[in-house]
């Protein structure tokens, strides 16, 4: 039996659907994908001069970090250093390599949670803005790369002998890897107290400007807690017979200037300027354009 054919009503309804698809393309815009945490038009954006000197000046760390150490200065410790290394330091050479074991794997996350967990898995993940991710990406990129430079070439230039280096000569039976290191005499400043703060000031800095978590204790938590982090990776330091006091309260004061101050000189205090029609765009957003074709149809994506 023929199937029944459509009611005069139904025909007149499909007919008008055909002519509307082929008037004009259907415009969706998913929620899921629009960003709802975007760039203050007020904030300074990284701009490509700015990128070029991030790379010049983390390739300018690197003939300091392999080279030999040039300087020799502060080789005889402070009253404070001493106090400090007699009260901190762990007696057991078990006890200091954990500690330094356990610095360098708290350096490492504190290295990658602003990448990984900030601007991936908050900015982009969570709040779907590829836009704000780039730029913190690039900001956290450029805090270390200065913090960096200045590390390996003031540590180098003044060649500071390592705490645990006085008994290397003492006991030449004992000698280690870290005795006959070439960063024996790269004690100040502390490279791992410099970089924790400055990627637990580069936290605290998009914290307090974006509300990754949504504002409020969740993002304070989050900056308490890498400061914490960066603490305890500084006093571990000390903690393995790695540096004296002061290398660490330098370094950690270094570090901290990079991660808070350079966002904001740069880029959160203001200065950035609104391109022409971009009022109403939101940076990042994706818009899905379905327009009919001969085949049926097709999609288009645009951000």
């Amino acid at each position: 039996m023929a199937p029944n054919p459509p009611s005069a009503p139904a025909a007149s309804a499909a007919k008008q659907a055909s002519a509307l698809l082929a008037s004009a393309p259907i415009r969706l815009v998913p929620r899921e994908i629009e960003p709802d945490l975007v760039w203050d038009p007020k904030w300074a954006r990284m701009r490509f001069p700015e990128l070029v000197g991030t790379g010049i000046i983390a390739a300018g760390a690197l003939p300091f970090a392999v080279i030999p150490s040039l300087g020799s200065a502060l080789r005889t410790p402070s009253s404070f250093d001493e106090s400090a290394r007699n009260a901190l330091r762990l007696h057991s050479s078990t006890a200091r390599n954990t500690a330094r074991d356990v610095s360098d794997l708290l350096l490492t996350v504190s290295i990658t949670y602003p990448f990984f967990v900030d601007a991936l898995a908050a900015a982009y993940l969570k709040h779907s803005s590829s836009d704000v991710a780039s730029q913190m990406v690039q900001m956290d990129l450029e805090a270390i790369a200065v913090n960096a430079f200045l590390s390996s070439m003031i540590s180098n230039l003044i060649g500071r002998e390592r705490p645990y280096g006085r008994l290397c000569s003492a006991d030449p039976a004992k000698q280690s890897f870290d005795c006959s290191s070439t960063s024996r005499n790269r004690s100040f400043f502390s490279g791992h107290s410099s970089t924790s703060f400055t990627s637990a000031g580069l936290v605290c800095s998009h914290h307090m400007h974006l509300k990754l978590f949504g504002g409020g204790a969740a993002d304070a938590l989050a900056c308490a807690t890498s400061l914490l982090a960066a603490g305890t990776t500084a006093s571990l330091r000390v903690l393995a017979d790695q540096h004296y006091a002061t290398d660490v309260l330098v370094g950690s004061a270094v570090g901290a200037a990079m991660g808070f101050g350079l966002p904001w000189l740069l880029h959160y205090r203001g200065g950035g300027t609104l391109l022409p029609g971009s009022t109403s765009a939101r940076p990042g957003a994706v818009t899905w354009t379905l327009a009919p074709g001969p085949l049926g149809g097709a999609v288009f994506g645009t951000f």
